[in-house]
């Protein structure tokens, strides 16, 4: 069980979560003392023993301007940690968008793969090459741009998450706007693909292609802009199903001082699908370095078999199933109602 623990709690001592996320006085002595003074601060205005001109000119020796920045430090910690736990009680509204963004992912790989099969067209090397499919490229173009906004419009449980999210979110502007490298079609001796050339406004128009005659290249350095982008975007999918997805706030998933089985094996899931997309950005970029140096990929039957395109998919899959799960549609992995005070 060693490696349930692992996956859910990120540790193999079992449910440890990490108390000064809700409770920073626990691993600040500064913190501390702020908030020891800003209760006594409260309770002396609550009894009405501080006059309102006291906290300029203190009349009981309670040294308020002197200690202020450290408790607002305090306060401003506690809201933080405490806008965590709000964040994870989820609206209506945020389950649906949180299911739509996984259902999204899972189906990309899907819908530019079915598109092809029906137009006859043919089954490229990777999902990225689906942008020169007459049909399927703006479908790819649409959903990474829906992923792209969703990332930048989310706000996360803290600073870094939310800055990390806007970069993902970018990258996958990138992955829609600068098209891959060739068709991903070598194998096919025909295939309807979309192409970039010059247009000559004359009667009647004609067209030319573009300077070296690269008629699948928006610009020199275009492909590695994709590149960058697709680097950006599945590193974030697997940090956010290793961090953010598995993180414990005691509150809600501890109300009993145990894990809730529930989280536990969310945690586990989440866990898994951050492994897989990991494991695929690892076989992406040993292809990658291959075709560098060898000029050749990873092994003589990657791209017969469009190996990129799946292990793409892998990756898309496992961060999809994720956010569905987080929008708790899988109901024997949400956790139970918990009665509310009386």
């Amino acid at each position: 069980m060693w490696l349930f623990d692992l996956l859910a709690n990120g540790t193999t001592r079992r449910f440890q979560p990490d108390e000064s996320l809700l409770d920073p006085s626990k691993s600040d002595p500064t913190l501390k003392k702020a908030s020891s003074e800003l209760a006594e601060v409260l309770g002396l205005l609550g009894q009405g023993g501080l006059p309102t001109a006291a906290i300029v000119q203190p009349a009981t020796g309670l040294n308020v301007p002197t200690h202020l920045a450290a408790i607002r430090r305090a306060l401003s910690r506690a809201l933080k940690a405490h806008a965590v736990s709000f964040g994870l009680e989820q609206s209506v509204d945020q389950k649906r968008l949180a299911f739509l963004v996984g259902a999204v992912s899972f189906l990309l790989p899907v819908a530019v793969s079915k598109v092809a099969d029906v137009t006859e067209n043919c089954a490229r090397d990777s999902i990225s090459h689906f942008y020169f499919d007459p049909y399927a490229g703006p479908i790819f173009v649409g959903m990474l741009f829906f992923i792209g906004a969703f990332l930048m419009a989310y706000r996360g449980g803290s600073r870094g998450e939310n800055t990390w999210s806007n970069i993902a979110g970018i990258g996958a502007i990138l992955l829609a706007i600068f098209p891959t490298a060739g068709t991903g079609c070598d194998e096919t001796a025909q295939s309807m693909s979309r192409v970039f050339v010059m247009v000559n406004n004359q009667t009647p128009p004609s067209i030319s292609a573009q300077s070296g005659d690269d008629l699948l290249r928006l610009f020199d350095h275009s492909a590695l802009l994709h590149a960058v982008g697709a680097a950006t975007v599945f590193l974030f999918l697997g940090f956010y199903c290793w961090r953010p997805l598995r993180r414990i706030v005691p509150s809600i998933h501890q109300p009993d001082g145990e894990l809730l089985r529930s989280k536990y094996w969310r945690n586990n899931l989440y866990g898994l699908c951050a492994l897989v997309v990991f494991a695929s950005c690892a076989l992406l970029a040993a292809n990658t370095v291959s075709e560098a140096l060898r000029s050749a990929p990873l092994f003589s039957a990657w791209n017969h078999w469009n190996f990129t395109y799946y292990v793409e998919a892998a990756a898309l899959w496992a961060f999809g199933l994720a956010w569905i799960v987080k929008a708790r549609i899988v109901l024997f992995l949400n956790d139970p109602v918990q009665p509310k005070p009386s």
